[in-house]
């Protein structure tokens, strides 16, 4: 496969990820999967440049404030100014206008697709299968919630689409326009997400869960292999009142427990609760301690970044407090394939129950369509090599 461009130069991949974790730990891995064939780099607020050096990666800083897109699963205006937008726009073209790139990954692209269209660079978008027209809010919220949303939704198109005009960009009138882009990686699983005919320039490529340098977990930590553990992670967008209900109920039962508590709540606030085989910490890595024990429930808020690295290690269950709709959609899917259950707030009291239950439940048919799932779509890989085909289609 030739990897260069007219130019005689090897051709450039720019990865401009939504500036949250999840997204950002995916293009991470992409980017560091990709880097051996192509000149790769990755434009990062400061707060996540040190995920980039954890892997070696080349990255460009941007002078932005990191935006809570989960306003838009909670229903809240999102980019509420015109301004923020022409910012977004003018930063990211000035980083595509210095770099050249020949391919502009993005992940949920909204701002981002302006300066990519209006210098007509080829793009790939990585587009959670959550987010497909199939999966649809209106069995999720109320009606006039629906219709608050519908009215916040055409106010951001209309910002939207004054920046995109003044910078030569094709205006949006809808969700897909500002998600998408000429091709589409989706980093789930079918058997979790099931989209019966995807439309064109859309395919599957698997969870690309984080894997960081191979830094050993905190020697502090130590669990038993042979008993039960509950791990639980509340990712950036949990309650924190939500995590001391749950700490305090998990306090007094036999389980070994680890808690990360992550920017929801300080780990000092927690530390009242530890007892011998009970953790709080701010951050482990996820994958590491899930695997500590071979008999892990994990209680989350539903992020799909933790959720896949749950169904990798392939644990007892999954218990999901939601934070917002987006949540809730992943909570109800697991529940229906037998993998996990949804909570509610007055669930919390009977956490641990929950928890014996996953314990004891056989697992069903779901949980080996899982583990085919992963051995069939190898998330950064297989996305290197869609890529790599989009590439040399160029």
């Amino acid at each position: 496969m030739d990897n260069t461009n007219i130019a005689g130069r090897r051709k450039r991949i720019l990865f401009t990820p939504t500036l949250g974790f999840a997204h950002v730990t995916r293009s991470l891995m992409l980017a560091k999967e990709l880097a051996g064939d192509f000149d790769v780099r990755v434009s990062l607020s400061r707060e996540f440049v040190s995920l980039a050096e954890e892997l070696q990666i080349d990255t460009q800083p941007v002078d932005l404030a990191v935006i809570d897109y989960e306003k838009f699963a909670r229903g809240e205006p999102m980019f509420e100014t015109e301004e923020i937008i022409e910012q977004y726009a003018s930063v990211y073209g000035a980083v595509m206008d210095e770099y050249k790139p020949d391919c502009v990954v993005s992940s949920m692209p909204l701002a981002v697709r302006i300066p990519i269209q209006s210098r007509g660079i080829p793009h790939v978008t990585i587009f959670d299968a959550c987010n497909h027209p199939k999966f649809g809010l209106s069995d999720e919220l109320p009606p006039e919630q629906l219709q608050q949303r519908m009215v916040q939704v055409r106010e951001m198109f209309a910002r939207f689409n004054a920046v995109a005009k003044r910078h030569n960009a094709s205006e949006g009138d809808s969700l897909r326009a500002f998600f998408t882009a000429d091709f589409n990686l989706i980093p789930d699983l079918p058997t979790l997400f099931p989209i019966d005919e995807l439309p064109e320039g859309f395919v599957f490529m698997g969870p690309v869960t984080w894997k960081g340098a191979d830094k050993p977990l905190d020697p502090t930590v130590v669990v038993d292999p042979d008993k039960p553990l509950v791990y639980v992670s509340m990712g950036s967008s949990g309650n924190r009142e939500h995590m001391k209900m749950i700490a305090k109920q998990l306090r007094d039962s036999p389980y070994q427990v680890v808690i990360t508590t992550g920017g929801v709540i300080e780990a000092c606030e927690l530390q009242s609760y530890e007892r011998p085989g009970f953790y709080v910490r701010d951050f482990l890595a996820g994958d590491k301690v899930m695997a500590l024990s071979k008999e892990t429930v994990v209680i989350c808020h539903g992020g799909i970044g933790t959720v896949y690295q749950a169904l990798e290690h392939e644990v007892r269950g999954i218990l999901v407090m939601p934070a917002h709709w987006q949540h809730k959609r992943i909570g109800n899917r697991l529940a229906e394939i037998g993998l996990g259950k949804l909570l509610t707030e007055t669930d919390l009291s009977r956490v641990v129950e929950y928890a014996d239950e996953l314990q004891t439940t056989p697992k069903g048919s779901a949980s080996f369509d899982i583990k085919t799932g992963f051995q069939t779509y190898v998330g950064a890989p297989l996305g290197k090599e869609i890529i790599s085909g989009f590439m040399s289609s160029l």
